[in-house]
């Protein structure tokens, strides 16, 4: 699972890290568990902080994600994205 877990991470912020000196990242809490694990390594070796933001994948809330990006947070990258705007 660790191993799927990085991979996972690390295709999805190597694409946007040559891009940027930082890395905005919205994510559900179901992925929190690796991502945490991981964080510190990829600041480590990359030398892109990484901000993080978070959010329910569903729902009407208003932290939801979908919420969240309709009002302009900003996300480089994100797990799930469901209901992002277009």
């Amino acid at each position: 699972m660790k191993t799927f877990a990085f991979v996972v991470f690390a295709t999805l912020l190597f694409g946007q890290a040559a891009a940027s000196a930082q890395l905005n990242v919205m994510m559900s809490g179901g992925f929190s568990g690796a991502y945490e694990q991981l964080l510190p390594e990829f600041e480590r070796t990359s030398g892109i902080k990484v901000a993080t933001g978070s959010g329910a994948s569903q729902g009407a809330g208003p932290q939801t994600i979908a919420a969240q990006l309709a009002r302009g947070v900003r996300a480089d990258v994100g797990y799930p994205l469901q209901g992002r705007p277009q």
